[in-house]
């Protein structure tokens, strides 16, 4: 969550001092590689999202959930009662 919140503070500093196409924060290295070196990135990129896409955070904690259960999950499976690991 603050690697997030670092990041997406950083990416606001970032789209503040320049203007697109000098620097295009919202968009990473991978979507503009050759596709004739990279045909599967080239084919697939266009479904990831920008860095400054809204819908990131809702992945983030949704994927903060999941892990969440998953831990609880494994801890009553085991019988600890505790999804704390040492």
């Amino acid at each position: 969550m603050l690697s997030y919140s670092a990041m997406d503070a950083a990416l606001e500093r970032s789209t503040r001092r320049c203007a697109p196409p000098t620097c295009a924060p919202g968009k990473v290295e991978y979507q503009a590689q050759d596709p004739a070196r990279h045909p599967h990135l080239a084919a697939y990129s266009h479904l990831f999202p920008a860095l400054d896409d809204p819908a990131n955070y809702a992945t983030l904690i949704e994927l903060l959930l999941d892990a969440v259960e998953l831990r609880a999950r494994r801890a009553r499976a085991a019988g600890t009662g505790s999804a704390h690991r040492s």
